[in-house]
């Protein structure tokens, strides 16, 4: 069953602003004015909002902007459990944990060029809770993965014109037992991820082939033994990564004609012990955020590392290999990650940090930290 784990944290400023993000109003409609979608949680288990912010083009800051048309507030205890958008940046997806018992609430908005969001879809699936969604890189599909009775995927039909969403298949994923941890789609959108975890026996990753009309079939597991609790999953290229609760990155290769992974030499790739919780790719680097490490101060009590996000160059056998400087420190809990250009968006437990990326050798430089006091679910960065 799905878990949520809480680590108190501490206020921790970058070099640059640590003040509260300032509010803003919009922008009016333009060319190369962009925004940043937060998908945020007030509290554990508290009510969820979407919030918009807006980003200066030449500093990359951010600025929120108010307005109930921009900012969304959902009901107490319910959240989204992440946000993405397709692929050409007119719309927001998401999915909602717990709203309905045993159900899957999926929402889409149609983003204006002032920034401001408007529903077009709001459906509930009876079946699943949601745990976990991904889009389709083609474009035509929302998955949402879901645990209840038996771990459950939806594949939601996506009209690229007007952002509607209609369930069009679902599946019970094999082992039946087993608990969701993450899901995504091979940049082909011929082939879907999803992690599981059983909870005295397998855990792996399901291998899924996916049809033209959203059908999908699961075509076996690949194992990976003593892994408790794996986590979120990414595809990059030919190849498949998955984060687990203790730390590390798993790495498979992926066979062109079957979709079926192998584990790659090396694998797993060292973070720190701590759950891994979100992946982003840039040209050849991949982007990791964890959990912060909680350690024993040398008085008593509990100490916690704010360097949480993890920087990988990926080698042409899809190796990891450690960026100088990894991990950085963008503060507690590095849980959603976004990129628009060179800059990256790191989302935590209470802040939004932004970061420079250097394209040649993928270090992070940081530039700013604005507090949200909200803990950060998923993020979106779009240019209208």
């Amino acid at each position: 069953m799905r878990t949520r784990l809480v680590i108190p944290f501490s206020l921790v400023v970058l070099t640059g602003c640590g003040q509260n993000a300032a509010p803003n109003q919009p922008a009016p409609p333009g060319t190369n004015v962009e925004f940043l979608y937060c998908a945020s949680e007030t509290t554990l288990f508290g009510s969820g909002a979407i919030e918009t912010f807006q980003i200066d083009p030449a500093t990359h800051d951010i600025s929120a902007v108010t307005g109930s048309e921009f900012n969304i507030d959902f009901p107490a205890n319910v959240y989204p459990v992440g946000l993405v958008s397709d692929s050409s940046h007119q719309f927001l997806l998401t999915a909602f944990y717990p709203g309905r018992p045993s159900s899957a609430e999926v929402k889409s908005y149609r983003q204006n060029s002032d920034g401001s969001l408007i529903l077009v879809t709001d459906t509930i699936v009876p079946g699943a809770s949601p745990v976990a969604i991904a889009m389709d890189p083609q474009n035509r599909f929302l998955y949402v993965v879901g645990e209840g009775t038996t771990p459950m995927l939806s594949v939601f039909g996506f009209d690229s014109s007007s952002g509607a969403l209609v369930l069009v298949s679902s599946l019970q994923l094999q082992p039946s037992t087993a608990g969701p941890g993450g899901i995504s789609a091979d940049p082909t959108g011929k082939y879907l991820y999803v992690s599981l975890q059983q909870g005295v026996g397998t855990t792996g990753v399901a291998e899924l082939s996916v049809g033209s009309d959203g059908t999908v079939v699961q075509n076996g597991i690949v194992a990976m033994a003593g892994v408790p609790f794996p986590g979120p999953v990414f595809s990059a290229g030919t190849n498949v990564y998955v984060g687990n609760q203790t730390g590390g990155v798993f790495a498979f290769s992926i066979a062109g004609d079957s979709g079926l992974l192998t584990p790659l030499a090396g694998s797993p790739f060292a973070t720190n012990s701590e759950t891994v919780l979100a992946f982003l790719q840039f040209n050849n680097f991949l982007y990791v955020g964890t959990r912060s490490q909680q350690n024993l101060a040398s008085g008593g009590g509990i100490t916690q590392d704010p360097a949480t996000l993890f920087a990988f160059e990926i080698q042409s056998d899809g190796a990891l290999q450690p960026v100088a400087g990894s991990p950085f420190q963008p503060a507690l809990n590095a849980q959603s990650l976004a990129i628009i250009d060179s800059f990256l968006y790191v989302g935590d437990d209470a802040n939004i940090n932004g970061f420079q990326i250097d394209t040649t050798t993928g270090a992070l430089a940081a530039d700013f930290s604005r507090s949200n006091s909200l803990s950060s679910l998923g993020l979106v960065a779009v240019r209208h």
